[in-house]
């Protein structure tokens, strides 16, 4: 028997299911593109609605028609982004998603011999198809809807995992209907027999193992073991789906290979930046308190506020990066709190090595900006906990720079377990008081705390000790760089610390009451689970009231 190339084989294979290309396909195909990109279309035109409305806001809003409808979409807003369903799924990312999968379902069902199940196999592939290169379009770090400012990338990562999702769903039942009509004709042994078949079972088996790794479960447990195998795998499936379907006649080929080449090129952005910042840097590392680590670097980055990059030091993991948010851009520098894997040989290494030893370092970004834009709202109240303070210390200290904070009324809650956490990020709090704009509280979660020792600072040869009492009247040794007035109640130079967690729904209730009408109030929150759903149900609770001033929920949560 001769030699038979894989694009015969695949005609052969396929050759009673009629034309591959139908009229009928290729309209199913252009307009599940089409209500894709018109989806984007329209969040590209509301987004940039509220943004003329937000930089273009009026002091006073009459009954005329134009305040009406300004009052209509900043409700409209309000609810699609900040409404609970059933306490706990954003409104607006549901129905989404249920727009995806309509979508979706309308593509598998119109235009199809539905009593065919060569028709039915062919549809089926081609809707994972179109998924996966949807998939790959969100996956993007480069992606253009951030050219546009409707969205950073992790901002699209929900909807990047719905669509893995559906497409791995897509890819299997394509998988199940072609195994059922092979059965059928007794020809079942082809499947593992014909190299055509093989291939497409082994796309089944990836993206299985893709869907499974990709379980809060797993990625919880091995976040470093996930990131490998997923940029492996997903290299794995496109040469596979390649080799499944190799004739050039077809579009399966075609698209598969865009969706490589723009994945291949994204990479290629991300590594060049790696290289560029790798020239002349250098990180040095300070260990602190309860296992946070303080990474600099000796190079600058361009980046807005809040953004973040991926951290590269091969001492620590030589094949390995990872992201932190930027505390500040002039010269880089992260606060890293340590968990496990990375970050826990991180702060190994700083106190290794102390904070004079010179690492070589470099970084991949920025990425991720905020967004919605906080200089343009005239009340900010900002609330992280923990580690979440690098993404809202530097939004504090940028408004104090530009010289913002002295129009706006800022507030700004920390939660921390420790006082000795407070030293990760002091000299951001030392410029905060020293500007007087900010209205800055700390809270010390941990019970345990309000009789412990507290060190504010970070150790130098100008230090000194001092005793204060707390609230309760207990004695408690604190160390200073240098010498401050102390006031009972636990204050430090006019740093108000208090025990306990926040009230934030009182506070932020509160904050928003006391705002004007005729302004407009943003709240910008980061941090734990439970203090961010605190800010959401608030959020939900609030929105399309209509009375009082616009307010605006920037939630940060991180996918990776």
């Amino acid at each position: 028997m001769g030699f038979e190339s894989p694009a015969a084989i695949a005609s052969s294979v396929f050759k009673r299911a009629g034309p591959e290309e139908t009229p009928e396909s290729q309209v199913t195909q252009h307009a599940f593109a089409g209500v894709f990109s018109g989806l984007v279309g329209l969040f590209i035109i509301f987004h940039w609605i509220r943004v003329l409305y937000i930089k273009r806001r009026r002091t006073k809003v009459g009954g005329s028609f134009e305040g009406s409808v300004a009052k209509t979409l900043r409700q409209t807003h309000e609810v699609v982004t900040s409404k609970l369903i059933l306490g706990r799924f954003n409104g607006g990312r549901t129905l989404l998603y249920f727009t995806y999968w309509a979508v979706n379902l309308i593509c598998y069902l119109t235009n199809v011999e539905l009593n065919s199940l060569f028709s039915v196999v062919l549809r089926l592939g081609w809707m994972a198809v179109l998924n996966l290169c949807i998939v790959i379009f969100l996956s993007l770090k480069h992606t253009p809807l951030a050219l546009l400012s409707v969205s950073n990338y992790d901002k699209l990562m929900p909807l990047h995992k719905v669509a893995g999702y559906t497409t791995i769903i897509a890819a299997w039942a394509h998988g199940i209907v072609f195994i059922k009509i092979k059965s059928d004709e007794g020809e079942l042994h082809a499947v593992v027999t014909e190299d055509i078949l093989t291939y497409g079972l082994s796309g089944l088996i990836v993206f299985a193992v893709i869907g499974l790794t990709t379980l809060p479960w797993f990625m919880k447990r091995g976040y470093e073991l996930f990131h490998v195998i997923h940029a492996l795998l997903t290299v794995a499936i496109l040469i596979i789906i390649g080799l499944h379907r190799p004739q050039f006649d077809g579009k399966v080929l075609i698209a598969i290979v865009m969706a490589a080449a723009v994945t291949l090129l994204d990479r290629s952005l991300r590594f060049s930046r790696l290289v560029y910042f790798s020239f002349g840097n250098y990180a040095t590392l300070r260990a602190l308190p309860n296992g946070a680590t303080r990474v600099r670097l000796h190079r600058s980055i361009n980046a807005a506020q809040s953004s973040h990059a991926y951290l590269w030091i091969p001492s620590v993991r030589l094949f390995q990066t990872h992201p932190f948010t930027l505390v500040s851009t002039s010269p880089v520098e992260f606060v890293v709190r340590a968990h496990d894997g990375f970050t826990e040989a991180l702060h190994k290494k700083a106190q290794a090595v102390g904070p004079e030893t010179k690492l070589r370092a470099s970084i991949n970004g920025p990425y991720g900006a905020p967004t919605e834009s906080f200089s343009d709202y005239d009340n900010v109240f900002l609330v992280s906990g923990g580690s979440g303070g690098s993404f809202t210390f530097p939004l504090a200290l940028d408004l104090i720079r530009r010289q913002l904070a002295e129009k706006t009324r800022i507030t700004f809650l920390w939660a921390t377990r420790t006082k000795e956490s407070i030293n990760w990020y002091r000299p951001e709090i030392e410029e905060i008081l020293a500007s007087g704009f900010v209205d800055l509280k700390v809270y010390v979660t941990n019970s345990q705390a309000k009789n412990g020792s507290s060190s504010f600072s970070t150790k130098t040869a100008a230090s000194e000790h001092v005793n204060t009492k707390t609230s309760n009247g207990d004695n408690e040794a604190i160390e200073l760089t240098t010498p401050e007035p102390f006031d009972q109640g636990g204050k430090y130079a006019g740093l108000n610390i208090e025990f306990g967690r926040p009230d934030v729904d009182s506070l932020l209730s509160e904050f928003v009451a006391t705002a004007a009408s005729n302004q407009r109030v943003i709240v910008g929150a980061c941090g734990p689970s439970t203090l961010m759903s605190d800010v959401k149900k608030h959020a939900s609770r609030n929105a399309g009231r209509g009375d009082g001033a616009s307010v605006t929920y920037y939630n940060e949560e991180f996918g990776w």
